[in-house]
């Protein structure tokens, strides 16, 4: 296997990692949103965080793409 393969399956491997990564974190914000009694603003603001920390995962990919 050479240097480029590998490079490559890593780039895949961590980007599926990331994205299980955040489906976990949204499945337990559904979770607990729904257990809990969370009122409707304090649910927005916890979706609003969860989209602003996934936003900076997408943009830093892109940046980093577009600089390479």
């Amino acid at each position: 296997m050479n240097y480029e393969k590998l490079v490559l399956y890593e780039n895949l491997i961590l980007n599926f990692m990331l994205i299980f990564c955040v489906l976990f974190i949204v499945y337990t914000i559904l979770t607990i949103t729904k257990k809990t009694n969370i009122s409707k603003f304090g649910k927005i603001i916890i979706w609003f965080i969860l989209f602003l920390g996934c936003f900076g995962f997408i943009v830093k990919s892109i940046i980093s793409t577009i600089v390479t």
